[in-house]
């Protein structure tokens, strides 16, 4: 079941996903799916997935003269301020920072 939200997650990371979502993918509770997760992946379904996110969003601002706010709607994220609350938060800096 880890296996099957990892793979969910992977696909599905720009899409506008909750915990219940997920859960519901794979037919079981979100406290059970969490719980489980947790214990295999060391971090939490919605953890996995705001790395996940980050770590596109870098690739995509490092890569290409695209928008913060482009680069939010990309790894599913629909507010570019929310977005970028985030990736500071993750990365100790704005987005608008990253080096090309």
């Amino acid at each position: 079941m880890v296996n099957a939200a990892t793979y969910y997650l992977d696909v599905h990371y720009n899409e506008d996903l909750t915990l219940g979502t997920v859960a519901a993918s794979l037919h079981v509770s979100a406290a059970y799916l969490s719980r489980t997760f947790k214990a295999i992946q060391g971090e939490t379904p919605i953890s996995y997935l705001t790395r996940l996110r980050m770590q596109r969003a870098k690739q995509l601002l490092m890569q290409e003269a695209i928008t913060v706010r482009q680069v939010a709607h990309a790894v599913g994220y629909q507010d570019p301020y929310y977005f970028s609350k985030v990736f500071k938060r993750y990365f100790g800096a704005a987005p608008t920072l990253i080096e090309r």
